[in-house]
């Protein structure tokens, strides 16, 4: 798939944002996140939506757009495969990230676009509103919040688990995608964006724009509404590969480890008393 991704590089059209969107039994959003896309201030995109194997009428929805939208249809082979799958289907110079679910403030792409181009550097990422159902809580601006971006990546083996991003928040270029790999394909969901942006940390260079620029949704359906045994059990294997990818100490590796499984056993039991003692 890297390989792919390179052999492309004559036919990325520069300028061109290319929204990835996956998408899997959403059709109380998925219109709702498409118009947002559409509705940009900025106007040179390519909408390329996934339907991972619905059983609804996500599909009908988003063949309702016509030409305005690319459609991809794929067996339900979960979210890392979909995400792909859009990708190794554009042709923008820059690939932007969108769940099915959350929807994208009006001038979010201009504004990432003029501060990603502000310097050398390979991807943006910004905070985003928590939005709990219909309402929007103001108080959760800073939902995705950073301070920095330099030095993140020890913070995070620092505090394994941790997933200092949102994907409807980046927007990357997409020859950058050489250095990080694609969405790890074993992970169907739950984990799989902490994986990839792992690897964005240690390979790239990103910039943070200090503006909320997404609405992230929250609703009983929600992947991170899910127990989070598979969640769990991805980030190991995520963190595990980033230390073996790095000169990192045993005394070190161990630390980090047992850091995890204290982080770990800590949520199962709060996961445990949300779902049964309701």
């Amino acid at each position: 798939m890297i390989r792919r991704i390179m052999n492309l590089r004559n036919e990325l059209v520069k300028n061109l944002v290319s929204v990835v969107i996956p998408a899997f039994n959403c059709s109380n959003f998925i219109e709702e996140a498409v118009d947002s896309v559409l509705n940009q201030s900025y106007k040179n995109i390519e909408i390329i939506v996934i339907d991972d194997g619905s059983t609804d009428n996500t599909l009908d929805i988003m063949r309702a757009f016509g030409n305005e939208i690319q459609i991809y249809s794929q067996e339900n082979n979960g979210i890392s495969v979909a995400r792909n799958l859009g990708i190794l289907n554009s042709t923008g110079e820059y690939v932007a990230f969108l769940d099915a679910d959350d929807k994208w403030k009006s001038d979010k792409l201009q504004k990432d676009l003029d501060f990603l181009n502000s310097g050398p550097f390979d991807y943006i990422v910004s905070p985003g509103f928590l939005w709990y159902e219909n309402e929007l809580q103001l108080s959760f601006a800073s939902v995705g919040k950073l301070e920095r971006i330099e030095g993140l990546l020890e913070f995070c083996l620092s505090n394994p688990g941790y997933d200092p991003y949102l994907v409807s928040s980046m927007v990357i270029r997409r020859l950058s995608l050489s250095k990080t790999g694609l969405y790890n394909p074993e992970i169907r969901e739950q984990g799989e964006a902490y994986d990839f942006h792992l690897r964005v940390l240690q390979h790239l260079s990103g910039i943070y724009r200090d503006e909320p620029s997404f609405f992230y949704r929250q609703h009983p359906a929600s992947v991170s509404r899910k127990p989070k045994k598979n969640y769990f059990v991805n980030n190991r294997k995520a963190v595990n590969a980033m230390m073996d990818r790095n000169a990192i100490s045993l005394a070190k590796k161990i630390k980090i480890r047992l850091k995890l499984e204290k982080s770990f056993i800590k949520s199962s039991i709060k996961d445990f008393y949300s779902n049964n003692l309701r």
